[in-house]
């Protein structure tokens, strides 16, 4: 219906169409998983950015979630299923750290008790003299002090 004329009326094309507006919950979906090609995907497609837009999700918050999957999920599939159902989890740090983030973590600690060792004052040396070192008649044991 194309270049058709409307049947009955004659000279009068068919107006054309209006350009859908651009749909932000769509757009970011496709960014991340591509265009859906099969009717069940579309649907399927359909109902997760009627879930989304009720969850009040925008474009940069559907990429800013999606990215943070595998610190939430590691080794897992993110899916547009996946997306949606963890929506409110990946909207918060994940429940685990991560093994860099387990790293970055301890390293974090033993600067944090190294600096705190170093801020204390220095041990007077002669109050301690003596303290863990066995007694004269002990010399020649072999065990070391507790």
């Amino acid at each position: 219906m194309k270049d058709e004329y409307l049947p009955g009326v004659e000279g009068m094309r068919p107006a054309p169409r209006k350009p859908r507006p651009r749909d932000e919950v769509w757009d970011a979906l496709a960014a991340i998983f591509g265009e859906p090609t099969t009717r069940s995907n579309r649907t399927l497609r359909n109902k997760i950015v009627v879930s989304l837009k009720e969850a009040g999700a925008d474009y940069a918050d559907i990429i800013a979630r999606s990215v943070t999957w595998p610190a939430h999920f590691p080794g897992a599939t993110l899916t547009e299923t996946a997306l949606e159902v963890h929506w409110d989890r990946l909207g918060r740090p994940p429940l685990r750290a991560t093994e860099l983030q387990a790293r970055e973590y301890e390293q974090d600690e033993d600067r944090r008790r190294l600096q705190a060792w170093a801020s204390e004052e220095a041990p007077d040396v002669e109050s301690d003299r003596g303290r863990d070192l066995p007694a004269a008649d002990d010399a020649g044991s072999s065990e070391r002090p507790h």
